[in-house]
């Protein structure tokens, strides 16, 4: 069986100010300022607060460590690495939610890309979600 096979599905990918779970609702979180990209005034930017939030699917169970990048574009270096918290799926594999920190330290306005990473045993790692962030630089008023 191919290695992606047996690592989760990104199902999701949000970039947000801020995730909380429901305190009423098991499994339902609320998303605040979801997010394709991001003002600064100064460089480099660190932002107050940002999260990625993801949720992931798996036929299989297990734990499935990973990592979450953020690449600069123009450098294609890794500006950020984190681990992801560690996606446990019971017998029967299912869903879950997956929320992580992201905090970045972004050297220049530009694209950056946001990726999700599965360790494998044997073999590379395996790139499992991606989405591109835009860090734009805002022009200071007089």
């Amino acid at each position: 069986m191919p290695a992606a096979v047996l690592t989760p599905r990104v199902r999701m990918m949000a970039i947000c100010d801020r995730v909380t779970e429901s305190k009423s609702e098991i499994g339902v979180f609320n998303l605040r300022g979801v997010r394709q990209s991001i003002a600064a005034h100064t460089f480099p930017y660190v932002p107050r607060s940002l999260w990625l939030f993801l949720v992931l699917s798996s036929p299989r169970p297990g734990e499935f460590p990973g990592y979450v990048r953020v690449l600069q574009e123009r450098t294609d270096k890794a500006v950020f690495f984190a681990h992801l918290a560690r996606p446990a799926f019971g017998a029967d594999g299912g869903w879950l939610a997956s929320i992580t920190a992201l905090r970045c330290r972004f050297p220049e306005a530009g694209l950056y890309t946001v990726q999700a990473w599965f360790f494998q045993a044997q073999g590379n790692d395996i790139l499992k979600g991606e989405m591109p962030f835009v860090i734009e630089a805002e022009e200071s008023q007089p």
